[in-house]
C-alpha cells in the first residue's frame, strides 16, 4: 500500500549521554519523517528516505539515521510518518554515537570484503573469457555484475555511491538487477551444462524463462515499482 502510516513511541535514555542516534535499518522506505515535540510547542521534523537525494541524510551511511536529544534519565515522545511503494518495515534501533561508529565500521568492513570477492570473481572470469573466448564465462560475468548491483541496491550502498542524486534510478536498479542477474544465471546454466545437446527440451524451456526475465527487466524501467517488485 502507498498509504501514509503514523507510529508513536517513547524512548527513555538510560545512558549518560544526551545525544543519541535513531537508525531505521530498512533502506527501501520512500519517505520517512521523524517528528520530535518541542517543549514550547510544535514539532521539529527530520526528513529522509530513499526517494530523497542522499545528501539529505543525517549521516553519510547506507541506512537512514536521525539525531535525537534526550537528557540522561529522561523520556521523550516521538512520532514517525512513513509512506512507501515497497513494504513498510521499521526496524528501529537507538545507539550512542560511539557505539554506532563501531557498528557501522564493522558493517562497512564486512560488506567491503563481500563486494571485493565478487569484483575479483568478475575480473578473473573476464580475463578467462578474453583468453578463451568461451561465451559461458561472459554469461557468468553478467550474472556476477548484476548480482553485485542487486546487493549494492539492497544494502543501501547504491544510493550512497552510485545514484546519490538520482533516487528514481536507484529504485529502478533493484528490480532491474534482479531480473537481469537471473537472466544471466539461467543462460550460464544452460551453456555450462551444454543442455542444447544433452537435454534439448530443457534447453528450450530455459530459453523461454530467459525471455520472460528479459521482459521483466525491461518492464522494470516502465512499470511502477510497487507493481514490478
Amino acid at each position: 500500500t502507498d498509504s501514509v502510516y503514523w507510529f508513536r513511541f517513547s524512548i527513555t535514555n538510560h545512558t549518560n549521554q544526551k545525544s543519541l542516534l535513531l537508525e531505521q535499518g530498512y533502506t527501501h522506505i520512500d519517505h520517512i519523517s521523524l517528528f520530535i515535540p518541542n517543549p514550547e510547542g510544535g514539532f521539529k521534523e527530520q526528513q529522509s528516505g530513499d526517494m530523497l537525494p542522499f545528501k539529505n541524510r543525517a549521516r553519510d551511511y547506507r541506512t537512514i539515521t536521525f539525531e535525537i536529544q534526550i537528557e540522561p534519565g529522561a523520556t521523550r515522545l516521538f512520532f514517525v510518518r512513513t509512506q512507501t511503494s515497497s513494504s513498510t518495515q521499521l526496524p528501529l534501533k537507538v545507539y550512542k554515537e560511539a557505539t554506532f561508529a563501531q557498528v557501522s565500521e564493522r558493517e562497512a568492513a564486512a560488506l567491503g570484503a563481500f563486494y571485493g570477492i565478487i569484483l575479483v570473481m568478475i575480473v578473473f572470469n573476464t580475463l578467462l573469457w578474453m583468453s578463451l573466448r568461451d561465451k559461458t564465462y561472459l554469461s557468468y560475468v553478467g550474472y556476477l555484475a548484476f548480482y553485485l548491483i542487486f546487493q549494492l541496491t539492497l544494502n543501501g550502498n547504491a544510493l550512497r555511491y552510485i545514484f546519490p542524486e538520482s533516487p528514481n534510478l536507484n529504485a529502478i536498479a533493484l528490480p532491474f538487477s534482479v531480473f537481469t542477474a537471473f537472466f544471466f544465471g539461467f543462460r550460464f546454466t544452460r551453456e555450462f551444462m551444454n543442455l542444447e545437446n544433452i537435454l534439448p527440451k530443457a534447453s528450450r524451456a530455459i530459453i523461454w524463462v530467459e525471455r520472460i526475465l528479459l521482459a521483466g527487466a525491461i518492464a522494470s524501467i516502465l512499470v511502477p515499482y510497487a507493481i514490478i517488485i
